[in-house]
């Protein structure tokens, strides 16, 4: 192999090697999740709630593609410990609007904290165009892999 050529993986070597890069993240990922006190999935209804506001069971239901009655039981456990917050939905009496709870407030604050610290730690060592390239591949691959 000629010194100046990069060898190039073949794609399933590169998929793994993304998907170990992704797991070392995951891992920094649940240090700050034990601080937070909250798991994968209710970081997810707390940031889905933050991005599009109060919303109806339903709709969150399917922006975080889960079924109705993990959706429920989760949002019913954030409740109880102070995360969300529940009220009926003024235009259907049998449906309930969730909103963002103090602790979910506070929570959300550090996360946004901690990821503000580990983006400013990559932009140190990535070049901003290559950042940005990376975040269209991972928008790409989101993509792809919710159809």
């Amino acid at each position: 192999m000629d010194a100046g050529k990069k060898k190039i993986d073949p794609p399933n070597r590169s998929i793994e090697r993304l998907a170990h890069a992704l797991n070392q993240i995951y891992r920094k990922m649940d240090l700050f999740r034990e601080e937070l006190q909250t798991s994968p999935k209710e970081q997810l209804f707390l940031l889905n709630i933050e991005e599009i506001g109060p919303c109806r069971l339903k709709d969150l239901t399917a922006r975080v593609n889960l079924p109705l009655s993990t959706v429920s039981w989760t949002a019913d456990k954030m409740v109880s410990r102070g995360y969300l917050k529940r009220r009926p939905d003024p235009k259907d009496r049998r449906a309930v609007i969730l909103d963002l709870g103090s602790r979910g407030k506070a929570a959300l604050a550090r996360h946004h904290e901690i990821f503000e610290n580990l983006a400013r730690l990559t932009g140190e060592h990535l070049p901003e165009a290559e950042f940005k390239r990376i975040l269209r591949i991972v928008e790409k691959i989101e993509k792809l892999t919710s159809e």
